[in-house]
């Protein structure tokens, strides 16, 4: 009985990934142009929940990504509650932006968030912080 229902399930599956892409309306020129809205941690994971699968995170997808990351917690640092709350709530999209702290993002904007998360870490969110001067300390050293 088990061996009949999950080719049925990977079967419905698989329809339901290929419907999800064909719904995908948007093209790359769209993709770039919602990069510049995205400059604090509520619009990035917005367009996070919206973007992915039809934007995959992959190649210019996610190098546009990786900059947006980067430069949020270089230049929004005062924002980052907001991220410890949706990264709390939401696992995947926690995975998604330390993926994206790395050594193809400009250094100047991976030292600032080094030097953010290491001196002007709020109360309570230390692993939070921990974590991106972790990401941001191994991508200046890539760099190298």
């Amino acid at each position: 009985m088990i061996k009949l229902i999950f080719p049925a399930l990977l079967v419905a599956n698989i329809a339901i990934a290929q419907e999800s892409a064909s719904d995908c309306r948007a093209s790359d020129e769209e993709f770039v142009s919602q990069l510049s809205t995205m400059n604090d941690w509520e619009t990035i994971y917005s367009v996070y929940r919206v973007n992915l699968p039809c934007f995959p995170d992959d190649g210019m997808y996610a190098q546009g990504y990786s900059d947006v990351i980067v430069r949020a917690f270089a230049t929004q640092w005062e924002d980052i509650k907001t991220l410890y709350t949706l990264a709390s709530r939401d696992p995947e999209f926690r995975v998604f932006v330390f993926r994206h702290i790395n050594a193809t993002t400009d250094p100047i904007e991976l030292e600032q968030a080094l030097s953010n998360a290491e001196s002007k870490c709020p109360a309570g969110i230390d692993t939070l912080c921990e974590e991106v001067a972790k990401q941001a300390s191994a991508a200046l050293e890539e760099m190298l």
